[in-house]
């Protein structure tokens, strides 16, 4: 049989209480810490940069989407001069073999 010698150093220094059901028949629950939403926050320096970094995206976007829409309008302003000079065109042909008749 072998024994094992035990050290204060091996024991913890603290016994976490049992978890489990309380005698008062609550569930026992963790202790929380204080909430603190700022202990992870980054320097001015470093929000500053990603703040010109983010108008500069933006900035990129908007152009692109400026561009995007004059393609747009170019492309409905054809739509309307075609259709509109169809309209005229048949609406002369329609005339013009009406007075023929």
């Amino acid at each position: 049989m072998s024994t094992e010698v035990t050290t204060a150093a091996s024991l913890p220094d603290k016994i976490a209480p049992p978890q489990g059901m309380r005698k008062n028949g609550k569930q026992w629950h963790e202790p929380r810490k204080a909430f603190r939403p700022k202990a992870g926050n980054q320097t001015y320096e470093k929000r500053q940069e990603e703040r010109k970094a983010m108008s500069a995206i933006k900035a990129k976007e908007k152009e692109m989407k400026d561009e995007k829409e004059a393609e747009r309008q170019v492309s409905m302003d054809f739509q309307k001069a075609v259709a509109w000079k169809l309209t005229f065109t048949v609406a002369a042909d329609t005339g013009a073999q009406g007075q023929a008749c």
